[in-house]
């Protein structure tokens, strides 16, 4: 994950928004900031879970506010609103017909797929309580 982080960083925020050229970047580079967040992260777990708990609960919020202000603003620009197409269901998963899948799916294998590719965690999934050992 950290690396992926990395990965998006160079590429899209230092690459793509501030044109910064890191085709020249290796792998000292890519260890020392990987290094670096492994760090960080390490540093908000032994702050407390209190800390962690916050971040976490902060990220959750950004996530539902954007997607709020995302929501509004498609609907805001949307030309028209078919309100049926919310109760309409199409398969559209792998008919044999499409050529690019050689054994047509159900509804339920789809489902399943979908569940077995999640890749990345829930915001909340690394939070968890530690308990002192008593002695």
């Amino acid at each position: 994950m950290n690396v992926g982080a990395y990965d998006l960083f160079t590429s899209l925020i230092l690459g793509n928004m501030f044109h910064i050229d890191t085709s020249h970047w290796g792998f000292w580079q890519q260890t020392i900031a990987v290094v670096l967040i492994t760090a960080s992260q390490g540093a908000f777990n032994h702050m407390g879970i209190r800390t962690t708990t916050r971040l976490t609960d902060f990220s959750g919020y950004l996530i539902f506010f954007i997607a709020i202000v995302l929501t509004i603003a498609m609907l805001v620009g949307a030309q028209h609103y078919d309100v049926s197409r919310l109760f309409t269901f199409i398969n559209y998963s792998a008919r044999p017909a499409a050529g690019w899948c050689r054994i047509a799916a159900t509804c339920s294998t789809s489902s399943c797929s979908g569940c077995c590719c999640r890749s990345t965690p829930s915001p909340g999934s690394t939070a968890r309580p530690t308990h002192r050992k008593r002695r």
